[in-house]
């Protein structure tokens, strides 16, 4: 984009890394985070979700609202894994999986 093209009108890249959506604000009217520096990438695809987390370990602990986001990503990983609804023994786990072959995990307690 030449230089003569007000910063507002550039195209900004897609937010590749979680820590490109760190920062931004939250639009009520449609109810979506904006990064400030990237757009979000608009369909949660298995590449996409592959790309961004397999680097990563991630847990989520907490009630059914959060066991829904972890859903839809091991969905979205294809990980064929079906959360429990509860886990009534310790360590509490309900699930997880591993997200390609270089260390990203995901898991549910």
């Amino acid at each position: 984009v030449p230089p003569s093209v007000p910063t507002s009108n550039r195209p900004r890249p897609d937010c590749t890394t979680v820590s490109s959506i760190t920062s931004g604000h939250w639009n009520e009217d449609d109810r979506t985070w904006t990064p400030s520096e990237c757009d979000m990438i608009p369909t949660l695809t298995r590449e996409n979700v592959m790309n961004c987390l397999s680097h990563i370990q991630m847990g989520f602990y907490g009630d059914s609202t959060l066991r829904q986001v972890a859903q839809i990503i091991m969905d979205a990983a294809e990980l064929n894994v079906t959360l429990s609804s509860h886990a009534s023994n310790p360590p509490y786990h309900n699930g997880g999986g591993d997200i390609g072959n270089e260390g990203g995990r995901v898991d549910m307690w």
